[in-house]
């Protein structure tokens, strides 16, 4: 209930947003926190984890009216940016190479990529709320992955506005 009053009292500030902040949605799910410092440049951190990593992402964007929907409150952006975390993974060395033997445990490794992202977005008129979809490629630096899952990276987000 309280939440639904504060939406109310703030949907008059809707239209002078600087910050939004939410869930995403997707393979790599978790938070996210974007700043927009200028008129069509932002600044979006995103904290997410999956089963085997957590990670956090950075990311310089441009922000762009959708025009041809004529339509207040949609928008479209690009950007570019990288991310670092630590992902677990599941290692087996042989111990004794007559009997064959295995040790198997779990490491922690460090994860340092690069990032793109491509999405789109409306803002709602008379609630601080925002809702998109992205496609966010990233390439990892320090990992040993056999497939680029990074590649096929989709996600959606819900994001409060003030």
């Amino acid at each position: 209930m309280l939440f639904i009053l504060m939406i109310l009292q703030l949907s008059a500030f809707s239209q002078s947003y600087k910050n939004r902040i939410g869930v995403r949605l997707g393979y790599q799910s978790g938070f996210t926190y974007q700043h927009q410092y200028q008129q069509n440049r932002a600044f979006e951190t995103i904290f997410s984890f999956s089963g085997d990593q957590i990670k956090l992402t950075c990311l310089t964007e441009w922000v762009n009216p959708v025009r041809r929907l004529r339509q207040k409150g949609w928008s479209w952006h690009y950007g570019f940016g990288g991310h670092t975390g630590i992902q677990r993974k599941y290692v087996c060395e042989i111990q004794n190479e007559f009997t064959g033997t295995e040790i198997c445990r779990y490491e922690l490794r460090p994860v340092i990529g690069f990032d793109g992202v491509f999405g789109m977005e409306y803002t709602f008129d008379h609630i601080p709320l925002s809702i998109g979809g992205d496609y966010k490629p990233s390439v990892n630096v320090l990992d040993q992955h056999n497939w680029p899952t990074g590649l096929v990276e989709f996600g959606f987000n819900c994001r409060y506005v003030f």
